[in-house]
């Protein structure tokens, strides 16, 4: 036997005189139970090695065998980082066995490794687990159509089926329970009392789409084993949005629309100085306006001493307004013009020079329009009522939606 044979089988001794295994299995739990409902379940193994000695390439193999001792499979296990292993080389390995059939199962581990290049192994001590059929629930109305609609509350049927070809559960049901919920949350109410078809009922807070779950729980052995979840997508109805779509081309529509046409006048006036004998022509368009009198004043006069007459058109209106100055009736008759009143075509009006102002006529001169988002035609008021109707309509479906999901 060689020198480095014989310290492997001395540390072997040691361990074993000590009491401690260089296997310390993390899973399966002793005694474990499993539940095979639609499929088989993945039964993870992890081990966590342990020598009591420095080791080099070491190995660790699960061997799975049946009640009677049969193998059934050789499981090796990483410690990579990967398929499941959480890190690399932290002496955690990790594999996992998906059983053929439905009963109880023997698991020892094997761990091999080197030490100065001399070979060594130990095993962990036997221990059971079981895989069991168990019933599971499924949606009998998942499939009718893709998403359903439904209202703040709906209630689900379930059934209870076993095995691959999906057969109806006819065996006990006090040892089955339902568990359910939904994402997002939701409040699940479960029947009183399981029957081989049950119905959930789920009731929503607002509208949206929900995804329902539904598993069956088998107490197995003072076990509790859940199935695998079945699964379905609903849909909370909410107002739909083409309301607001509609109310959106209203919207735009009335945007689009012309508004309010006001139109503009040029006025035409005439200043006459009987002492000179001179004419002049005033012209005041618009939206805008003219002065009269001083040199510094758009329309100057000779000789002129007084203040300033500005005058000012308006859009809409077919007579001119004093701004700022004073006027008076050109024959001594009258009450005088003072700053905002308006002048009256075809009268005359006497300048504090005596220089006579004829308001001779308006006549249109094309139009400007309003802003457009005033409805100040009839075609935009009505198809802003619509807008307005169609916003105000959604509005309603979604608070009696809301006071339904409070029900």
């Amino acid at each position: 036997m060689g020198r480095g044979r014989i310290s492997s089988v001395v540390a072997a001794l040691l361990v074993a005189k000590a009491g401690a295994s260089p296997i310390e299995v993390l899973a399966p739990p002793p005694e474990a139970i499993y539940g095979w409902g639609r499929q088989a379940p993945t039964i993870r193994l992890e081990v966590r090695a342990r020598p009591a000695e420095p080791a080099e390439r070491v190995f660790i193999t699960a061997i799975i065998a049946n009640a009677r001792g049969e193998l059934i499979q050789r499981v090796s296990l990483r410690d990579d980082g990967k398929y499941g292993d959480a890190a690399a080389n932290d002496r955690v390995f990790t594999g996992a066995f998906t059983p053929t059939t439905a009963e109880s199962h023997q698991l020892r581990f094997k761990m091999e490794w080197e030490r100065n290049g001399s070979p060594a192994r130990a095993y962990s001590p036997f221990q059971a687990f079981e895989v069991v059929r168990a019933p599971y629930a499924r949606f009998l109305h998942k499939l009718d159509q893709d998403e359903p609609r439904v209202g703040a509350t709906t209630r689900q049927p379930v059934a209870l089926l076993i095995g691959d070809s999906e057969a109806r559960y006819t065996g006990a049901l006090d040892n089955l329970t339902l568990q359910a919920r939904a994402e997002p949350a939701a409040t699940v109410e479960l029947p009183k009392s399981l029957v081989p078809q049950s119905s959930i009922l789920y009731r929503f807070q607002k509208p949206g789409k929900y995804t329902l779950y539904v598993n069956a729980m088998l107490t197995y052995k003072g076990q509790r084993i859940a199935t695998e979840p079945d699964q379905m997508t609903v849909v909370y109805s909410h107002p739909s949005f083409w309301w607001l779509f509609g109310a959106g081309i209203a919207f735009t529509l009335a945007v689009l629309l012309p508004s309010k046409r006001i139109p503009l006048y040029i006025h035409d006036l005439q200043a006459t100085d009987s002492k000179l004998g001179t004419r002049y022509s005033v012209e005041v368009r618009g939206e805008d306006t003219a002065s009269i009198g001083p040199p510094d004043a758009d329309h100057p006069l000779p000789n002129y001493t007084g203040s300033a007459v500005v005058l000012q058109a308006r859009a809409g209106e077919a007579r001119v307004r004093l701004l700022e100055g004073s006027l008076e009736p050109a024959f001594g008759a009258g009450e005088p013009i003072n700053a905002g009143d308006t002048l009256t075509p075809g009268e005359k009006y006497r300048l504090s020079n005596g220089v006579v102002l004829e308001y001779i006529e308006a006549y249109e001169n094309g139009a400007r329009h309003t802003k457009r988002f005033l409805p100040n035609t009839p075609p935009k008021a009505i198809v802003l009522f619509v807008g307005f109707a169609l916003v105000a309509y959604y509005l309603y479906q979604s608070y009696q939606l809301q006071q339904l999901a409070q029900l």
